[in-house]
């Protein structure tokens, strides 16, 4: 953790460092791709590079489910032994909620969700972005970060609306439009959908895309 930026934050009258990434987050992926590590794609082994703007988390071979099924799939390990080795040290979680802390914490911090790309055949990458502001974030971190809140609230048995999203975003009423466009480009990107379509535009809101909406519930 030394080798990543830190800021100084004096609100409570004494100095505390505050790193750019949350350790949590940076623990749990680390140890996921230790876990998730394909051991027989030789000439290659977990990877973490430290750039002045992201953290990229890297691991041979790719994800036994999908990505953005992470928060709410029951976890597949590739490697049994090892996973139980590490849950026993509480290096990893035992019951999945890893990837519910990395979300939350990035939220915490006010940083943009996770980039999770899996390359070619035999490779996953797991990207962390520093903070920015909503404008300044590009139209795919907006969609991440839409959609991993979507699914925050969806487990926690709530749905998303655009006065919600403007609170993870610590935006104005103001920006209710700007917000309902990066909303509609998650839904054209098939992330998101409506609870219920019928609802008005004021009332509207969203759960992932593979959530049961109100026809379906």
């Amino acid at each position: 953790m030394s080798l990543l930026k830190y800021t100084e934050d004096y609100s409570e009258g004494t100095r505390k460092d505050i790193p750019a990434f949350p350790q949590i987050a940076i623990r749990e992926l680390i140890a996921n791709a230790l876990v998730h590590q394909d051991f027989s794609v030789l000439g290659s082994r977990p990877l973490v590079e430290i750039f002045d703007s992201k953290i990229e988390i890297s691991n041979p071979g790719i994800p036994l489910i999908n990505p953005y099924r992470f928060l709410d799939y029951k976890p597949k390990s590739r490697n049994d032994e090892l996973a139980d080795l590490l849950g026993k040290l509480n290096i990893v979680e035992s019951r999945g909620t890893g990837i519910d802390k990395v979300v939350n914490s990035l939220e915490e911090q006010d940083l943009p969700a996770m980039d999770i790309t899996v390359q070619g055949s035999d490779s996953t990458v797991v990207i962390l972005h520093e903070q920015q502001k909503f404008t300044d974030m590009s139209i795919t971190e907006k969609n991440h970060s839409i959609y991993w809140h979507a699914c925050l609230k969806y487990v926690a048995d709530e749905q998303m609306s655009n006065a919600i999203l403007r609170t993870r975003f610590h935006l104005a009423t103001r920006h209710s439009a700007a917000v309902s466009k990066a909303i509609g480009n998650a839904i054209e990107a098939g992330l998101i959908k409506p609870y219920d379509r019928n609802a008005g535009r004021k009332n509207m809101k969203y759960i992932p895309f593979w959530g049961s909406d109100i026809l379906n519930s």
